[in-house]
């Protein structure tokens, strides 16, 4: 039986993502932030400091929920976000991929300049 993953548990996506998948009796876990909802289920994961305990578990697939998405955000503080949405999800995916899981990010309008058209 498959066992999914969805990263950024605590965002609203994820929530919305968990929500469903738990009505329809879809095994998962979702991951958190938050050392006090840390249990077999909620998987802690934080992009910033690139601290996750996941190498243990076999995943099917991961969804990528988590993330800076605040247009300003990203703009002032580039560095910093670029920890979240740059060098922690690639260094996770990597991780993930060790175990052939497979991957799904969410895109958004923000990918492309719009200087070319689709």
């Amino acid at each position: 039986m498959s066992l999914n993953l969805i990263i950024g548990g605590d965002s609203n996506i994820g929530k919305a993502l968990s929500s469903y998948w738990k009505e329809n009796d879809i095994r998962h876990h979702s991951s958190t932030r938050c050392l006090e909802h840390v249990s077999s289920e909620r998987p802690f994961i934080e992009l910033v400091s690139q601290s996750w305990a996941i190498s243990k578990v076999k995943y099917d697939t991961a969804v990528f929920c988590a993330g800076a998405t605040k247009l300003s955000e990203c703009e002032e503080y580039p560095k910093e976000t670029r920890k979240i949405n740059v060098d922690g999800t690639i260094a996770l995916a990597d991780a993930l991929s060790k175990n052939d899981t497979y991957q799904l990010f969410l895109s958004t309008n923000q990918v492309f300049d719009g200087t070319q058209p689709f």
